[in-house]
């Protein structure tokens, strides 16, 4: 089974846009095609990101909902800590955690829109993707 590490922008694009990649791909995690690893690190983050007054007015996003939300994601995710000490790589050293979950999580994909992250491919023998490009991978699989 592929291991897979999503990003929290991944995270939150998936409960948002319901119909777009990110979606698409949390919905091959539920349905046991893919291993998610996930860290507090990233957990954190997602429930961060959901609770901002902008995006919760935006989107109409309810703090039941993202509670409910947050418990749910640790219940399909393979959880690790995420402290692995990683060589120092990425522009911005707030990625860093996610690249300690990847390598503490043995994942062979790294789901990120994150350019700062992007730029890094590969990272210690994990492809870091779009949620485009991740996709398009599941989907040449199948053939």
């Amino acid at each position: 089974m592929i291991r897979v590490v999503l990003d929290s922008k991944v995270v939150v694009s998936a409960f948002l846009v319901a119909s777009g990649p990110s979606a698409r791909i949390l919905t091959g995690v539920r349905d046991g095609h893919l291993t998610w690893v996930l860290s507090p690190t990233i957990l954190r983050e997602v429930e961060k990101t959901l609770a901002l007054p902008r995006i919760s007015k935006r989107y109409g996003v309810d703090p039941g909902a993202v509670a409910f939300l947050i418990a749910s994601l640790g219940e399909l995710a393979v959880q690790v800590q995420g402290v692995v000490l990683v060589e120092r790589k990425s522009r911005d050293p707030k990625d860093d955690p996610i690249l300690a979950c990847a390598v503490d999580g043995n994942v062979e994909y790294l789901v990120t829109g994150d350019q700062d992250l992007l730029t890094l491919r590969p990272y210690e023998g994990i492809a870091i993707l779009t949620p485009r490009e991740f996709l398009a991978i599941l989907e040449s699989r199948r053939r």
